[in-house]
């Protein structure tokens, strides 16, 4: 135990000797062992928030002064993602009503010589009639002039002095016949002297293609006649006229329309002063034109006769009658 103490003591002496021979006493000994445990904790505390730094920063970004505007891309749109608008989208105008017409109010249209005809049943008829064709007025043609009358009489002086003139006449009515459509009426009355001839029916007839070939037959038989003297001839002009007017459609309708054909050979006033009577006495006023054929000093009175009655005159040349009798 001895021994062990000496040598205790023999290390203590050494170690003091060490800490005399640089200076050091052991007090100032565990203050640098202090300073160096605070330093060294103090390095780990650094280092380590430094690697924590390093691992959270951000990789740099560049920096532009102008903005960059952003774009705007549209979608694709296929064929059907296309929306349309329905019917029910759709703002859709009241309709009116609508209702058939009545025969009244059907326009017809007067057919063209590019319509098919076909030819009468009865062999010695040189004449056709236009069939199957779409008509869309009431308009019709006689001796140039036109008309959209639908109900139409015409009254024809077939006297003697119309010699000249009768054949125009003839063929006139012929062209004028075939253009009215199944919707038209129509009757014709020829005077001389005496009782006035018409066609074979009491009343307007409709102008189907069955009556259109009777009625051209008809006018193949018309012989010239005389008719005697004015005042005999005013007559006959006045019965005629009356016929005319008396005339009704299977409707009950008078003419629309009456057309007196004449080369004006009678007594003007006589006529004139019936035809007001017969307009007076009318359930309404009927126009009449007139077609003045051959005799030129007839033509003022027949043009006065024309407007009393609210129609319109017209004179035929004789370059027309010529022609029509050259053909």
């Amino acid at each position: 135990m001895a021994l062990s103490n000496r040598k205790s003591s023999k290390k203590q002496t050494h170690s003091d000797g060490f800490l005399q021979q640089y200076g050091l006493n052991s007090s100032w000994t565990v203050s640098i062992v202090i300073h160096l445990l605070v330093a060294l904790v103090f390095f780990l505390i650094t280092d380590s928030n430094k690697h924590v730094a390093m691992g959270q920063k951000q990789a740099p970004t560049a920096s532009i002064d102008e903005p960059i505007e952003s774009l705007e891309i549209e979608p694709i749109i296929n064929d059907l993602q296309i929306e349309t608008p329905t019917l029910e989208q759709q703002a859709m105008p009241d309709l009116p009503d609508l209702q058939a017409p009545s025969l009244d109010a059907i326009s017809m249209p007067t057919p063209t010589q590019s319509d098919p005809m076909i030819a009468s049943s009865q062999g010695s008829l040189n004449f056709s009639v236009p069939v199957n064709t779409t008509y869309k007025s009431f308009s019709s043609q006689f001796a140039n002039t036109n008309t959209n009358a639908k109900r139409i009489c015409y009254v024809v002086d077939y006297s003697g002095s119309m010699v000249i003139a009768f054949e125009y006449v003839r063929k006139e009515l012929q062209k004028t016949i075939q253009q009215l459509s199944p919707a038209h009426y129509f009757q014709m009355i020829f005077y001389t002297g005496g009782t006035p001839k018409t066609l074979p029916h009491d009343q307007m007839i409709r102008a189907t293609q069955q009556n259109r070939v009777n009625t051209l037959n008809f006018l193949k038989t018309i012989q010239l006649a005389s008719a005697g003297n004015q005042a005999d001839a005013a007559q006959s002009v006045v019965a005629a006229l009356k016929k005319a007017f008396n005339f009704k459609s299977p409707e009950n309708q008078p003419p629309d329309l009456i057309y007196l054909i004449t080369d004006g050979e009678f007594d003007h006033k006589i006529v004139q002063q019936a035809t007001r009577q017969l307009q007076q006495t009318s359930t309404r006023k009927i126009p009449i034109n007139v077609i003045a054929c051959g005799n030129k000093d007839n033509q003022s009175n027949l043009k006065r006769f024309a407007l009393q009655n609210k129609g319109i005159c017209r004179f035929v040349t004789t370059m027309e009658l010529d022609a029509a009798i050259a053909q």
